[in-house]
């Protein structure tokens, strides 16, 4: 485990080149999340839910500021779903993490997401802003005022892509604000996971604009965009299996 961590605090947004100083980071990480007993064991020897929290924690060592959760709930149990939105939540709220989140799992989405954003054959058809809980506003109002006068994390304007000739995403809008969840809903093929990957960099955008912290990054390639602080989160375990 302990690798796939390492190699993430040295080649993300925090680069640290120095394996000591790559390690220790790593650990306090691991620590973090509850996982520090087992920097040891080979990723492969992990659980599904095990995994699935390696993911995000590699996600967390890069150092970064927005994360893309593609379905890391999927097929976990009722417990196991708990874990990881504990997980989230606390990662969320002592890192300031901003997460964008694909989920078919509506409680874990109604628990963690305060902003609903609804995909039907790659156009945005509704969104919603929900109230957060009471403990989280206070503890986060004056940050929340202040944001409201400020440019969104994440901003994209008229967004089109998909692969190749097949266009999937056509003119999506929409706004992430700093510190807070967003939900992807959508059926399968709606164009969840092709919007993950276009801000992710892994597709390009074939039109529309992607802002980040107010700077132009539609043409920034996918490894740049995680030295800037951006991270998906893929639907498959994609850990080093040793």
């Amino acid at each position: 485990m302990l690798e796939n961590l390492r190699t993430a605090a040295m080649f993300g947004r925090v680069a640290l080149a120095d394996r000591d100083r790559a390690d220790r980071h790593a650990m306090a990480v691991l620590d973090e999340i509850g996982m520090s007993e087992l920097a040891s064991a080979p990723a492969a020897t992990l659980t599904l839910a095990g995994q699935k929290r390696l993911e995000v924690a590699r996600a967390i060592a890069t150092g970064a500021r927005i994360v893309l959760l593609d379905e890391v709930m999927a097929g976990l149990t009722a417990t196991e779903v708990a874990q990881m939105l504990e997980t989230l939540r606390r990662m969320r709220d002592s890192r300031g993490l901003t997460l964008v989140v694909i989920e078919h799992v509506m409680q874990a989405l109604m628990k963690l997401c305060a902003r609903i954003v609804v995909l039907h054959h790659g156009e945005r058809i509704a969104r919603e802003r929900r109230g957060d809980r009471p403990r989280r506003a206070r503890a986060l109002g004056l940050l929340r005022r202040r944001r409201d006068m400020s440019e969104p994390l994440l901003r994209i304007e008229s967004l089109a892509g998909g692969y190749g000739a097949i266009r999937i995403l056509h003119g999506i809008d929409l706004a992430v604000d700093a510190g807070g969840a967003t939900a992807l809903l959508g059926a399968n093929g709606a164009g969840k996971t092709t919007l993950m990957k276009t801000l992710a960099g892994v597709l390009p955008a074939s039109a529309g604009r992607i802002f980040f912290r107010g700077e132009d990054i539609t043409a920034l390639p996918a490894a740049a965009r995680v030295l800037a602080g951006i991270v998906l989160v893929p639907e498959g375990r994609l850990v080093f299996p040793s």
